[in-house]
C-alpha cells in the first residue's frame, strides 16, 4: 500500500507524527490498489518524452488566498496502458498536494515497452503552482513596499520570509516565519505593527499557542499566517492546520497574547464579541457547521450554532433519514447520522453593531449519505439571525423567501443593517 510522506513547510508539530506514521494515500487519497510486479524506475526526463496527455491542477482556493505556490513532487507508476496509479505524496506544501494528485492521475503517457511488450514503470513528476509571487520574498522588500521604515530592523532584513499575512493599512501588520531554506515552517510566528499616525513600530515573537480542538483536543496553531486585521484594539492572526481547521490568534494592539480559537474569524461585533466558525475534523464525509461568540472582555466561549429545537434542521434531517442505505454507509465508512449533515455558509456574515444583532445564511446539503439521498433530498437556504441579550443570544431562523415576504428586504445583509430589531418580532419559530 502506498503511504504518504510530507516534506512539511506548513505543518504544525501535531500533524507531523501522524504523517511520519504513514498516513495512507488509500484514506487521504483514495488511491486504487495499483499495479504488481517488479518495474522498471526511468529518470523524470525519460519519462516526461512520452507523455502525451498533461492536465494542469486547479489552483485550491485557500493557498490562493494564503499566497502558497511552490512545486508538488509525487512519485507515480505507469500502467502497461499509459495511465497514472500509485501515486505517493513525495515533498512540497500540503495545501497544494491535493490538486496535484488530482491532476496527475488523469494524465497519460504512450505506453512504455521492453523485449516489444508494454511494460509499467515508476518514476517521478513535479507539479509547479505559481500566482506570479516573487518566490524570495524578504523582510526588508515587504517593509519597504509598504513605506514602513526601516531603520529599527538589523541584518534580518535580507532575510527570507514565508507562509506570512500582511495588512498595509493603518496600523500596518505582519505575520510571518523566517524561510531558513530547510521547508520547514519553524517557530516563532514573527508579528509586526507599525503605526503610521504615531510611528511606532512594535514586534513580538510567538512560540508554543494552542487551541481547543471541538473543546477537548490541543492543536498548534503556528500554521501559515493566512490573515491578519486590527480591530477596536485587538489584532487577529487566521492561521492554517489542514484544510478544514484553523485558529485564530488573538493579540492586544500591543501585540501582548491574549488567547488562541480553533477555528476562522467570520465576523466581528466591535470591541464585545468575536464571531468564529469552528474547526471540523477534515476526513469526514459530512461537515456540519458550528459557529461560536466569543466574550473579548470576559474570555468566554459559547456555540450559537446549531442549537435545539430548530425544525427547519429537523424537517431536513427526516428528510435524509428516508434515503439513507445501510450497505452505503458502511462501504463509505461514513457515520450517516441524518441529524448531522453538511451545512455552509453563503456569503458574508452580517454585522450589526449598535444593535448586537448579526446573521448569516447557509445551505444544508444531504452530500455525504449517498446519491440516493443526495438525488432525493436537494440543497435548502435558511436564513439565522442572532441577538445578544444579557451575555445569552436569541435567535431566529426563516426559510428561503421569507425575508423578502416579512420584511421586504432582499438578504440577510439587509435585514441585520437596516431592519435588525424586525427579526425578533417575527419568524417561523
Amino acid at each position: 500500500m502506498n503511504r504518504i510522506v510530507y516534506v512539511l513547510k506548513d505543518s504544525p508539530s501535531f500533524w507531523r507524527p501522524l504523517f511520519h506514521l504513514a498516513v495512507t494515500l488509500s484514506v487521504a487519497l483514495g488511491v486504487g490498489a495499483g499495479s504488481g510486479g517488479a518495474q522498471s524506475v526511468l529518470a523524470p526526463e525519460i519519462a516526461a518524452q512520452n507523455l502525451i496527455t498533461r492536465v494542469d491542477p486547479a489552483y485550491p482556493a485557500l493557498a490562493r488566498s494564503g499566497q502558497v505556490q511552490g512545486t508538488v513532487r509525487l512519485g507515480i507508476t505507469i500502467t502497461e496502458s499509459g495511465s497514472v496509479t500509485d501515486l505517493a505524496y513525495i515533498s512540497g506544501h500540503p495545501l497544494l498536494g491535493r490538486a496535484a494528485y488530482d491532476a496527475v492521475s488523469q494524465w497519460k503517457y504512450n505506453p512504455f515497452t521492453k523485449d516489444g511488450k508494454p511494460v509499467a514503470v515508476k518514476t517521478t513528476v513535479d507539479v509547479d503552482f505559481s500566482l506570479g509571487i516573487p518566490p524570495a520574498e524578504t523582510l526588508g522588500r515587504t517593509l519597504r513596499e509598504a513605506d514602513v521604515p526601516i531603520n529599527l530592523f538589523g541584518l534580518e532584513l535580507n532575510e527570507g520570509i514565508t507562509s506570512f499575512a500582511v495588512n498595509k493599512g493603518n496600523p500596518f501588520l505582519l505575520a510571518y516565519y523566517v524561510d531558513d531554506g530547510s521547508g520547514l515552517l519553524k517557530p516563532p510566528l514573527h508579528v509586526v505593527r507599525y503605526d503610521r499616525r504615531s510611528q511606532v513600530i512594535k514586534r513580538a515573537d510567538i512560540r508554543d499557542i494552542n487551541a481547543l480542538f471541538q473543546g477537548k483536543i490541543p492543536m498548534d496553531c503556528l500554521g501559515s499566517a493566512l490573515s491578519i486585521r486590527e480591530y477596536h484594539g485587538f489584532v487577529y492572526i487566521d492561521t492554517h492546520y489542514s484544510p478544514s481547521a484553523g485558529c485564530v490568534v488573538l493579540l492586544t494592539s500591543g501585540l501582548e497574547y491574549k488567547t488562541a480559537l480553533s477555528g476562522w474569524l467570520i465576523g466581528l461585533m466591535g470591541a464585545d464579541y468575536a464571531i468564529i466558525e469552528a474547526s471540523e475534523i477534515h476526513f469526514m464525509s459530512v461537515h456540519p457547521l458550528h459557529v461560536q461568540a466569543f466574550d473579548l472582555k470576559n474570555k468566554h466561549l459559547v456555540q450559537v450554532y446549531p442549537f435545539k429545537d430548530d425544525s427547519l434542521r429537523s424537517r431536513y434531517s427526516k428528510l435524509i433519514e428516508h434515503y439513507i442505505s445501510d450497505q452505503w454507509c458502511q462501504q463509505a465508512d461514513a457515520q450517516c447520522d441524518p441529524t448531522n449533515f453538511d451545512v455552509t455558509l453563503e456569503g458574508e456574515v452580517a454585522e450589526n453593531e449598535a444593535a448586537k444583532v448579526f446573521g448569516f445564511e447557509a445551505q444544508f446539503d444531504a452530500a455525504g449519505f449517498g446519491e440516493d439521498a443526495q438525488s432525493h433530498v436537494p440543497p435548502v437556504r435558511v436564513a439565522y439571525i442572532f441577538r445578544e441579550r444579557d451575555g445569552g443570544w436569541e435567535h431566529r431562523v426563516f426559510e428561503a423567501g421569507e425575508l423578502e415576504r416579512l420584511f421586504h428586504a432582499p438578504d440577510v445583509q439587509a435585514l441585520v443593517r437596516q431592519k435588525a430589531q424586525a427579526a425578533f418580532e417575527k419568524s417561523t419559530q
